[in-house]
């Protein structure tokens, strides 16, 4: 799956996109963006109580976006979790983190000439780990199908400021799982090349 998304994304970063190719698209810019993120973890069984379920993470990503009728962009992630400890009971302390990665679509709707309202869709896989201090451990391995809207101010030609809100959905079973969702937000910055 990963040499496939490499491949989807190349595929988008080295076409050439001129006007003279299609009236729809007018120039396709690649980027990189960061992203610090605040995330709430669902769990389920009470897993809560003993394991810290919000979590700060740090997010990369590479990516085109294509100036059309409609401004698309297509991005790969890397995303990174600190590591979050809770204690509990007065005798009980864990430990858990998360890293994910994926790719991600946005369309982008102009508000006026420096802020778009974009939405995004996106699929990752996520892995999470909890440790305990009985060297106890839980790794957790999910699909989260992705969800977002957000705001993006062009400070400059090159370089945008975003916000965005995303819920991310996970392939969860009841029998086997912990973690059910995820709801984040996110404060990024992105420069295009």
């Amino acid at each position: 799956m990963k040499k496939l998304l490499f491949f989807v994304f190349l595929s988008f970063l080295c076409q050439p996109a001129k006007a003279e190719n299609t009236s729809l698209i007018q120039e396709s810019k690649p980027f990189l963006g960061f992203e610090l993120s605040s995330n709430s973890v669902g769990m389920t069984d009470g897993l809560d109580q003993d394991v810290e379920d919000s979590f700060s993470s740090v997010a990369v990503s590479l990516g085109t976006k294509i100036q059309a009728k409609t401004p698309l962009s297509f991005a790969l992630f890397y995303q990174k979790s600190a590591k979050e400890e809770k204690s509990s009971y007065g005798w009980y302390s864990s430990e858990a983190d998360f890293y994910a990665f994926g790719i991600d679509a946005s369309a982008y709707f102009p508000i006026n000439k420096k802020t778009d309202l974009f939405g995004t869709l996106g699929l990752g896989r996520y892995e999470f780990s909890v440790s305990d201090n009985f060297n106890r451990s839980l790794e957790e391995e999910h699909i989260g199908a992705r969800f977002g809207i957000g705001l993006e101010y062009k400070m400059a030609e090159n370089l945008a400021l975003n916000g965005s809100l995303r819920y991310v959905k996970f392939d969860y079973d009841s029998k086997t799982d912990y973690i059910e969702d995820m709801t984040e937000f996110g404060i990024g910055i992105k420069m295009s090349f």
